[in-house]
Order: structure tokens, then sequence, then C-alpha cells
């Protein structure tokens, strides 16, 4: 057999196969019950040619020696005619073999892209699931799959951040809020019952009690939105303070939990989907604000004959705001690009890592009130590579570093960033 180029265990196999052909069913059903032999129990698990006993294949998924290559020849049988008896049948099998205790890596990993979303969902479920088949899962079709699958992956992201108890707590508080207003809710129906009155909520939306019940389902809506971004707020500034978070990530989260339910876990799994990106996407949003101080050219993308001057980038600066005499402030739209260009800089020229990189210029500049403190060069320092800026009243912003290579190395990012 070895000169076949079997290997040892593909030997075994064999040796299995041909022992259990002159072996009676009645025997099969028991070895399959009781045999802690591998071989043998893969050599059980094989399709037989007028289909399976069902009793084999039972006492396979019972006996808890029986290994991982057994349990995917069990889910990877193949239908006959009677496609609805045996895909029920079929089902249950696949659903005892996510649950085995031999169900490894590969076997889940091969049932994850079942089209079956019940089978999808059980994989998630399981503690053995890798993290990169989880978060396949969380971007699967079906929201349940999504929702577990992201769950999953929050609940062992905050075990290493230490923040377990805390999303454990939140949960404790929407739960027992919810609780609350189910209660009230219930209380008010039992009242008015016994005088024949039905409260259906939905049938005068002008009356008393729709008002009543609305603002419930408004409370719980809105401690449901203070609790997400709670919780954003403690992850984001710590792990991801450079991806701004919008509305629609926050309106795709909580459709994972749906309309009456609250689960941190799932906030914190979509949080490290985003931590995983962090050094690209804080790159990407870096470039695109710092991207907004790029002079206007009306007949195409700005080069670098348009802003760059020697160790100068000569940009674009709008909003300044101006009080009487002499008092004027930045306004704070304008600090995300003003940001964005300093943390450009130290990322090009200093190697920082764009997802944690900072600036201390918005500080500067909200520290001046007077025209006249605004509207000259301000040394930048604190470990900046920009050297200075001047804001124009006419809209131009300028940004000194040490020397004209510096310059340059950041105006081509700039460009760079106009292209892709």
């Amino acid at each position: 057999m070895k000169e076949l180029g079997l290997t040892d265990d593909g030997l075994k196999n064999v040796e299995a196969r041909v022992k259990l052909e002159s072996v009676e069913w009645s025997e099969r059903r028991r070895l399959a019950r009781t045999s802690e032999d591998e071989h043998l129990l893969i050599a059980l698990s094989e399709p037989a040619p007028e289909w399976d006993n069902p009793d084999i294949i039972q006492n396979l998924l019972e006996n808890s020696r029986t290994p991982s290559m057994a349990l995917l020849n069990i889910v990877d049988r193949k239908r006959s005619e009677n496609r609805s008896t045996e895909d029920e049948k079929l089902e249950r099998w696949t659903l005892r073999a996510i649950k085995h205790p031999k169900a490894d890596s590969a076997l889940l990993t091969h049932l994850s892209e079942s089209s079956n979303w019940v089978i999808r969902y059980a994989v998630a479920m399981r503690q053995e699931t890798s993290e990169g088949v989880l978060k396949n899962l969380s971007c699967d079709m079906h929201l349940a799959v999504r929702a577990m699958a992201s769950r999953k992956l929050g609940v062992a992201f905050v075990e290493d951040l230490g923040v377990g108890p805390l999303c454990t707590r939140l949960n404790e508080v929407f739960e027992k809020v919810r609780g609350h207003i189910s209660s009230n809710r219930g209380d008010i129906t039992s009242l008015v019952e016994p005088l024949g009155i039905e409260l259906d909520r939905f049938s005068d939306q002008y009356g008393p009690f729709y008002q009543v019940f609305d603002k419930f389902d408004e409370a719980l809506d809105e401690l449901r939105t203070k609790l997400v971004d709670h919780y954003e707020r403690r992850l984001h500034t710590t792990l991801i303070p450079n991806i701004s978070l919008e509305d629609c990530h926050f309106a795709e989260w909580m459709k994972k939990f749906g309309r009456d339910h609250f689960d941190a876990f799932i906030i914190a799994g979509e949080v490290k989907a985003l931590f995983d990106q962090r050094g690209d996407l804080s790159l990407k949003e870096i470039l695109s604000d710092a991207r907004k101080l790029l002079p206007y050219v009306s007949n195409g993308s700005p080069t670098l004959e348009h802003f760059l001057r020697g160790r100068r980038l000569e940009l674009r600066f709008h909003r300044v705001h101006t009080y009487g005499d002499d008092i004027a402030s930045v306004d704070s739209g304008e600090m995300p690009q003003l940001s964005a260009i300093d943390q450009l800089s130290q990322v090009v020229l200093q190697g920082a890592d764009p997802s944690t990189v900072s600036s201390n210029i918005p500080e500067i500049l909200f520290s001046i009130r007077t025209a006249s403190g605004l509207f000259r060069k301000i040394s930048v320092g604190w470990g900046s590579p920009i050297e200075a800026i001047r804001i124009f009243k006419s809209g131009r912003f300028d940004v000194q570093y040490a020397n004209a290579g510096d310059a340059r190395k950041v105006a081509e990012a700039l460009i760079g960033s106009a292209e892709d």
C-alpha cells in the first residue's frame, strides 16, 4: 500500500474499511457508539452505497471519541431524491456535529460557508470558531448570524481590554429599564381590561393610551442611544481616536440587536472590526481632511507648483470669526483639517502611527483670542515637524517646515491622496 503513496494514517483508514466489510450492521452500530479507534470511526462515517444507516450516524455523533474527519464525512453527505426529508435529517446531524467536542476549526470553517443560515449561526456560537471565520460571518447576509458573530468578536475583544464588566453592567441596566417599562405597560393594561376596554395602541394614534405607550418606546429608544454613545466614546477615545464614527455606523450596529434590545458586546465587536484596520482607516481619514486645505484649481487637481513654496506649503483657509476691533477665533469646523496637516506631517516625516498620532494646533489656536495674535506667524513645536503656521485674512494658510525637502515630502503625500 505504501508503494501507492499512502501515508500511515491513510493506510490505517484503508485497513479499517476492509475490516468493516465483514462486520454485520448490528456490530457496526455498536462500534460507532463505543469504539475509540479513530480510523475505524472514520471508516464507519463514510457513506454506504445504499445511503446510510441512521443509527450508525447517531451513534457516531454521540461518541465523544469520533474525530473531526468523521464529523466532516457526516455533514458532507450527498442527498438522494428525497431532498426534503434528508435536508431536515442532515441539518440535525450537522448541528449535532457542530456541538461535538471534537469539532475543530477546520470543520467549523467548512460549515461557515453553508447555504443554511441556521448552520452558520451555530458555527458563530462555537468557542472554537476562528477569528477569521467570525469576521466573515459578521458580514453575513442574515442579520442573526451577523449579530452573533459580532458579539463573539466583541466578547473576546473586551476580555483583552479588561472592560468586560462594563459591557455586562450596561446590558443589565438596559434590561432592568426595559423590564420596568414593560411592567408599567402591563399595569396600565390590567387596570382597564376589567372594564372591557381593549388597548390597541395603534387603533387611535391621537388617543391618550397611544401617547402613553409611545412615550415608553421613546424613553427606551433614548436610553439605548445614550448607552451606545456612552460605550462607543469609551472605546473610541482609547482605541480609534483618528477614525470618525457617523450616524450610519450606529444605525447599522443597532440593527444587529433589534429595536427593543441592547448589547454592548456587539458594539465592541464592531469597534474591533475598525480597530483591526485602524492604521489604514486612520491614514485615509487624515489624508482626506488634510486635502481640504489644498488650493482650489478651476481646471483640474492642484499640483506641487500650486502650493509648494520652498520650505512652505501655501494652502487655503476660510473660516475665521472676527468680533470688534481685535477679537478673532478660528471656526471649530476648520480644526480637523488643521490637525490633519500636522498629523500627516508627523506620519510622513517622523513615521508616527496614523491611528494614534495627535496634534496640538487646535489647542494653540483656541488659546489665541485676538486678531493681532491670530494673523501672525505662530510657532508649533511640541514634537511636531512643523515649525510654524500662519493664517492670513485673505484665506491663505502657510505651513512652514525646517527645510524644503520636508515640505516637498508632505506636499507629495497630499497630491497622492488627491490622485487616489
